[in-house]
């Protein structure tokens, strides 16, 4: 599983994402991504109440942050047409997630990435992902990453 911070879950930027994102299509996976915008900063005068105070503890590292700082958030979509059996879809997750985690140190900062797995058709009775090599989805992960820009150029 990928580290907390690296994980992409509100709902909002999977949206903006999916309407204003960057695509990056391979054979079984399609990368969606966009610069992270960083979150409006508030000072304490901001603050009207003192309940807030524990939500500006919680904001106050990130906030700080430059955009460039900011880690990359990833999501892994596999949607039911892929398989309809969840053992399948989350051997697939699992198995892009270990791609990715090797890609890591060369990751860029500031990026929000969705990688979905493309449909498998209905003749097949099996996803292309669980057939596939671990070399050829290593290699299908990081052609995609580095052609979304997504890597440093000194790797």
């Amino acid at each position: 599983m990928l580290p907390q911070r690296h994980r992409l879950r509100d709902r909002s930027v999977f949206q903006t994402l999916y309407k204003k994102g960057q695509r990056s299509r391979g054979r079984w996976l399609t990368v969606l991504c966009k610069p992270r915008e960083p979150r409006p900063s508030f000072e304490q005068s901001d603050l009207n109440d003192t309940r807030d105070l524990d939500l500006l503890d919680e904001r106050a590292p990130a906030d700080k942050c430059d955009p460039v700082e900011l880690p990359t958030r990833w999501a892994i979509v596999v949607s039911k047409k892929v398989s309809r059996r969840a053992v399948d879809r989350n051997r697939i997750r699992r198995r892009i997630r270990g791609a990715l985690r090797q890609l890591e140190p060369q990751w860029r900062s500031g990026w929000d990435v969705i990688a979905i797995v493309k449909p498998t058709p209905k003749e097949r009775d099996r996803p292309y992902l669980l057939d596939c090599s671990y070399p050829e989805l290593q290699q299908e992960v990081e052609t995609l990453v580095r052609r979304a820009g997504l890597l440093d150029a000194a790797d």
